[in-house]
């Protein structure tokens, strides 16, 4: 694969992709589309990613970038280590597992508890916290107000226990749930 990307591309981090074009890129009508040393990639418009489009065929500028500088991605994922999607230099750029990669994520915007992994389960009058074990499996814990007495006191229990069990765990970022 190396090879065949090599053909079309070569990584200059000077570029705002961290890609550009090693040959000028034609259209089916013949009329030059890219040019040669060119920016290579779009921003994608919800993503945040850079994309490009080689053979009709869509394709992660990061994961370009690891693969022209050596790394083996394989079906692993490009962790963008300070959270910034369209940042594909080398020192921004990590290959993770799903595990990891996770655990670098922002906290999502539909979140109520305040930090990642804690979410409230009204069928249960409680917070479930989650997190992955060092085996990869989910694991998950509830924290009732029937054994708090309170939904804030409840959540507080919650936020030590998550708090605690990522320190155990290691390998989350300082800017995991934030």
């Amino acid at each position: 694969m190396k090879e065949e990307l090599e053909k079309y591309f070569y990584h200059d981090p000077a570029s705002p992709s961290g890609l550009r074009w090693k040959i000028d890129i034609c259209n089916a009508a013949n009329v030059i589309v890219a040019f040669k040393d060119s920016v290579a990639g779009n921003l994608h418009k919800f993503k945040n990613y850079y994309v490009v489009k080689v053979s009709g065929k869509s394709h992660y500028v990061h994961r370009i970038v690891m693969i022209l500088n050596g790394y083996n991605v394989g079906r692993l994922f490009i962790d963008h280590i300070n959270g910034n999607r369209s940042d594909n230099t080398l020192e921004n750029l990590r290959i993770v597992n799903r595990t990891i990669n996770a655990r670098n994520q922002k906290k999502n915007t539909r979140n109520t508890s305040g930090l990642t992994g804690i979410r409230w389960r009204e069928s249960c009058n409680g917070w479930v916290v989650a997190w992955t074990s060092q085996e990869g499996k989910t694991r998950q814990k509830l924290f009732t107000i029937f054994r708090y007495n309170t939904k804030n006191l409840a959540l507080e229990a919650a936020k030590t226990f998550r708090t605690q069990k990522l320190q155990e765990l290691g390998n989350y970022t300082e800017r995991h749930g934030t």
